[in-house]
């Protein structure tokens, strides 16, 4: 890995979750925010070579980082308010 927000030579990169019963959904998704993953995620968003898909969680993490404001995006029907209130075009499907 390179400089913080700099693309490692990878076609996917895959990380495990994990959840306890306990933790609020919110909270936890926002851990990452603390992470290089927000700084990797906006420069895959900006290389118009890379085509950004996220699960379950992950367009809340992308909207955290305001990098999907403005932007029409999926999630769990239960978390498509969340997605709105970030400025996000929220799809449900």
């Amino acid at each position: 890995m390179g400089e913080l927000g700099e693309l490692p030579d990878l076609e996917a990169e895959v990380g495990p979750g994990e959840w306890k019963q306990d933790e609020f959904i919110p909270v936890l998704l926002g851990r990452t925010l603390s992470t290089e993953l927000p700084a990797l995620m906006k420069a895959a968003m900006d290389n118009p070579e890379v085509t950004v898909s996220t699960v379950c969680g992950g367009s809340l993490v992308l909207a955290m980082a305001g990098l999907l404001e403005g932007r029409h995006a999926t999630t769990h029907h239960m978390a498509l308010d969340m997605l709105g209130a970030m400025g996000v075009h929220a799809v449900g499907l």
